[in-house]
Parts: structure tokens; C-alpha cells; sequence
């Protein structure tokens, strides 16, 4: 029950591995998502909505958050 209520309700375990996703809305928000392969941020146009949780508002939210997963593999 814990694994399914966190995957409702919080965000995935492996964020950082999850794909760029700009989702099917038309806004244009610059937002950044990590790259697995570079270990690197990098910017991109989210629409607005759906998606997912490979998305920080910075640049700096997304290298903490990542960077130091991604640099242990």
C-alpha cells in the first residue's frame, strides 16, 4: 500500500532518469529538465501541463536535485 499511495502522491524514485517531457499544452514556459546520458540540465518548452517530474522551474534546482545522483552512476 505505501509503494502505490507514493506513486499517487509523490513524485517517482528516479526522476532524474525520466525523459524530457514538454507535454500536449500550447503554453511556453522555459523550464529544465537532466539529461542522463551528459549529466548535464538543460533548458526546455513545457506547455503547461502534464508532463513529468523531470521539470524545474531553474537550472539550479535541477543540478541539485540530479547532478550528484547521476555523477554516483
Amino acid at each position: 500500500m505505501g509503494t502505490l499511495n507514493s506513486q499517487l502522491w509523490g513524485p517517482p524514485a528516479d526522476i532524474c532518469s525520466m525523459p524530457k517531457e514538454p507535454g500536449p499544452c500550447l503554453a511556453f514556459f522555459h523550464r529544465w529538465w537532466y539529461d542522463k546520458t551528459n549529466n548535464t540540465c538543460s533548458i526546455f518548452i513545457y506547455g503547461g501541463c502534464k508532463g513529468n517530474h523531470n521539470n524545474f522551474q531553474s537550472q539550479d534546482m535541477c543540478q541539485r536535485f540530479c547532478r550528484k545522483k547521476g555523477s554516483n552512476s
